[in-house]
């Protein structure tokens, strides 16, 4: 499992994050997707899509810092996003 607890208990949310991280640890284990599965992780913070203790601002600051390593690793999909972020 890769959520936290949720601050709302909602068992769709739950669920919704379960799908989520395993389809990016499914991406992740494959060496062709693994870079998607990257990107995917980035996005979930990049859209508040994690529920962790830090502020939303923080956790959009952790997805863009990720977002930023991964294009430096050559990860086309994070080229694109920062290229689109404005």
């Amino acid at each position: 499992m890769c959520h936290l607890k949720w601050k709302v208990v909602d068992k769709a949310l739950f669920h919704f994050d379960e799908l989520l991280c395993g389809s990016i640890k499914s991406l992740k284990s494959d060496k062709n997707w693994s870079d998607l599965g990257d990107y995917y992780l980035a996005l979930r913070y990049t859209n508040g899509l994690v529920d962790t203790a830090l502020s939303p601002e923080m956790n959009v600051t952790i997805g863009l810092q990720l977002m930023i390593a991964y294009a430096q690793l050559d990860n086309k999909y994070a080229k694109i996003f920062l290229l689109s972020y404005q």
